[in-house]
């Protein structure tokens, strides 16, 4: 077999796997106000790229799949909850080639849906080491800053392709980041290790954030399965 097609068919196992352990969260259960939400994301047809690179990253070190799917979903959930109230922020009707939590509910609900996912990926991590959890909070930060940045750069004709590089970075690329170096982590890995990760799945990140703000503007809505627009109309400087 080819080495490029027993590849697509690990990815493909990995991904089967992972949409086995995120439908096996209990989400069958009152308030429905809150959970139902949260249901239709973890739904979606997100391409499940972040826990993908968890587990690709983490054969490499560890012994442990029950952990590295902890962190798995963990992370996919963490990225939900990102998606969800930056769609909100940016008044994005589309994702996933379906409408917005927030436009198929309201804004209410999608903040709360958010703070949900957020929680729960949290949970998740359970039993995982205290600096798991504490590279979780900080990249978590991160993600909140890029968000936070974002929206201070719009109409500031000032901002420089650096000011828009630390950006993406924070709001897209420490994610995808902590997505490669986790796997390190749960195995005891060194740090060098863990930290030479990271810095791979930044750059992933900064690649892709870069490529979807071309496309916010070339592309179009039906290939994307998302809104497209919003950055024009916010006066982004993307």
């Amino acid at each position: 077999m080819p080495a490029t097609e027993s590849f697509q068919k690990h990815i493909q196992f990995l991904r089967n796997d992972i949409e086995k352990a995120i439908h096996q969260i209990p989400l069958d259960k009152s308030p429905t106000y809150f959970y139902d939400p949260i249901k239709y994301v973890l739904n979606g047809k997100g391409k499940r790229l972040r826990p993908i690179l968890v587990h690709l990253t983490g054969q490499i070190f560890s012994s442990d799949p029950e952990g590295l799917m902890k962190a798995a979903i963990a992370v996919e959930l963490l990225h939900n909850f990102s998606l969800v109230h930056d769609d909100i922020m940016d008044e994005d009707d589309v994702r996933h080639g379906q409408p917005s939590v927030h436009k198929k509910w309201d804004n209410a609900s999608a903040i709360l849906a958010g703070d949900g996912l957020f929680v729960l990926s949290h949970l998740i991590l359970t039993g995982l080491s205290p600096y798991v959890h504490q590279r979780f909070n900080e990249v978590t930060l991160a993600i909140c800053e890029g968000q936070g940045m974002d929206k201070e750069f719009e109409d500031d004709a000032s901002i420089t392709m650096g000011n828009y590089l630390v950006m993406i970075g924070k709001k897209t690329g420490s994610l995808l980041g902590l997505s490669a170096e986790v796997g390190a982590l749960i195995a005891d890995g060194s740090k060098e290790a863990a930290h030479h990760l990271f810095e791979f799945g930044l750059n992933i990140g900064l690649a892709f954030q870069i490529q979807d703000d071309f496309l916010e503007i070339y592309s179009s809505e039906s290939s994307m399965g998302k809104s497209l627009g919003s950055d024009i109309r916010s006066g982004k400087q993307t």
